[in-house]
């Protein structure tokens, strides 16, 4: 047996499924894009008190269609509750019933004038009325506090501009307090919103801003930049900072298609074209810095919002799946992944998300259809291989594992340093099938690409002790590992296993201690340990 190891774990995912790069094309239902989600028909409770703790539950357990439908249940019952009235407003907004959330946010701005979110859904709706100096008038209220001092601002501006004050919108918004962590974002707004207005050399200079003040270009900053130049005929400009994305993102197919579209001439339309646009964007945004943080109820909020606004606004519509995902409501997102339109960039990638959630509700079998059937539409591609071999080691299919992770090797002509994990995976599959000669190939090969990948380090070096060979080299290597690692309790259990095997007891001991310290739940480490203890004679603990 190999070292102690997460199944399915060790490798960073690919970064063909990293956020915002993603989406679907699958058969079967799916929601209309521009359609409301679905309300949920709850059992029936016969009091408020009934209703009001149904809801909770329900919002304890992520389920915000069945809290947001026993709330208003509650609400029809209790209507003058101002508690009610807020709760069932948030959970309305988070589950995407917008008709039944603005209602609601008149009802809230009458108790609390300055509410925010209340305050953004019926900007929102104004904007959508064409109102947007009673939009403005609205967020011109909000206290510059929290998130607001972000988004209050760059709403208003787009408020302004609507109703053809450019200059007055950018000069604010220019003078508003730079938020930490949201200058850049601040930056492409001033840039999407002098584009918009026809000045030209100011969009370019905001850009310029934006993407000097970061390292790795984000994906939309990529977009902007990108498309910005390709708009003013700077075509290499543009295919440079495309390719420089692709190299740091080699697996996106969303950049392979932008540069597939460049090749053939087509037109690279605005990210931003209108004010509503320019406000889901900024929802859109917000939504996705919340979510970074954790607050998912709030992002959910803001990711419906942009949703509403642009309903084929897919990178808000992917966004929302993923919230919906983290929460665990695996089901409602696969729904909105299913209103990706199947023939934009984005629809590989959310079907690989897909295939993921599909196997997060154990639903094996339609995971590794969608796969197989991905693996066969885009031959040249290895990255549905890649996941379909997560699934098999996951699950204990190692000789199954090895075939797909074959199959996705022999589409690399020349390995690169990132190919690393593959290899990494193919040995943990070969070792686990009782083929070592060929796991330590892989192994060996995936340290040639990543020399100090501790993880590799770690299951080489520690197979090589377990089968007393390279005791040496596999103790060196652990050693090391260690120190890329210290606080890992895998690898640091390794290294107490090794000495253990090689009978160095009290230095087991140690080690083993210390692991369980970092894992002190973990079974298998705590066995160590207590085998180290007997050898030491400490055979009561």
């Amino acid at each position: 047996m190999g070292p102690y190891v997460r199944v399915g774990g060790g490798i960073p995912a690919p970064g063909v499924v990293a956020a915002l790069m993603l989406a679907l094309a699958l058969p079967g239902p799916s929601l209309a894009v521009g359609a409301e989600p679905a309300r949920g028909q709850p059992v029936a409770q016969e009091s408020v008190v009934g209703n009001y703790l149904a809801g909770r539950y329900a919002h304890h357990r992520f389920d915000l269609s069945a809290a947001a439908n026993f709330m208003a249940r509650a609400l029809d019952e209790d209507p003058d509750n101002p508690t009610l009235i807020g709760q069932t407003f948030l959970l309305t907004a988070a589950a995407g019933w917008m008709t039944e959330a603005v209602a609601l946010a008149r009802r809230v701005t009458e108790t609390k004038p300055d509410d925010p979110v209340a305050n953004y859904v019926l900007a929102t709706e104004d904007l959508r009325a064409g109102e947007l100096a009673a939009a403005e008038a609205r967020l011109d209220q909000l206290p510059r506090e929290n998130i607001n001092r972000f988004l209050a601002p760059v709403l208003t501006a787009w408020a302004r501009i609507g109703q053809a004050r450019t200059a007055e919108a950018l000069t604010a918004l220019e003078a508003s307090p730079e938020a930490r962590g949201f200058d850049v974002l601040r930056r492409l707004h001033l840039a999407f919103m002098n584009e918009y207005a026809g000045n030209m050399a100011a969009a370019e200079q905001a850009l310029d801003g934006a993407e000097s003040s970061i390292g790795r270009m984000p994906f939309r900053v990529m977009q902007a930049v990108g498309g910005f130049y390709e708009r003013r005929g700077r075509i290499e400009d543009a295919r440079a900072v495309y390719r420089q994305y692709a190299e740091d993102v080699p697996e996106s197919f969303v950049i392979e298609a932008t540069l597939a579209r460049l090749e053939r001439g087509e037109p690279a339309e605005p990210l931003v074209a209108s004010p509503t646009d320019g406000f889901a964007e900024a929802f859109y945004h917000m939504s996705g810095a919340l979510q970074r943080d954790r607050v998912s109820p709030m992002a959910l909020v803001f990711g419906r919002l942009a949703v509403h606004l642009r309903p084929h606004f897919s990178e808000a519509r992917i966004l929302v799946g993923q919230i919906l995902e983290a929460q665990g409501r695996h089901r409602e997102a696969i729904a909105m992944y299913r209103t990706i339109d199947p023939g934009s960039p984005f629809s590989w990638g959310t079907r690989l998300r897909i295939a993921g959630v599909y196997r997060s509700l154990e639903r094996y079998d339609e995971a590794e259809s969608l796969l197989r059937a991905m693996a066969a539409e885009r031959t040249q591609r290895f990255d549905a291989l890649v996941q379909l071999g997560q699934m098999f080691r996951a699950n204990d299919r190692f000789a199954e594992a090895v075939e797909v992770y074959d199959q996705a090797i022999r589409l690399i002509a020349a390995p690169e340093p990132r190919h690393w994990r593959l290899f990494y995976a193919r040995g943990i599959a070969l070792e686990r099938s009782m083929q070592w000669p060929r796991a330590e190939r892989d192994f060996q090969k995936a340290l040639e690409l990543e020399p100090e990948e501790p993880y590799v380090l770690n299951y080489l070096g520690y197979s090589w002790v377990d089968r007393g060979e390279n005791l040496e080299q596999g103790k060196q290597m652990l050693l090391r590992a260690v120190e890329l690692r210290p606080r890992d309790g895998y690898i640091v259990d390794s290294l107490g296993w090794v000495y253990y095997r090689l009978r160095r007891y009290d230095e087991a001991v140690e080690k083993l201690e210390r692991a369980v310290e970092l894992r002190p739940q973990d079974p298998v480490i705590n066995d160590h340990l207590g085998d180290a203890y007997w050898r030491v004679g400490r055979t009561r603990e």
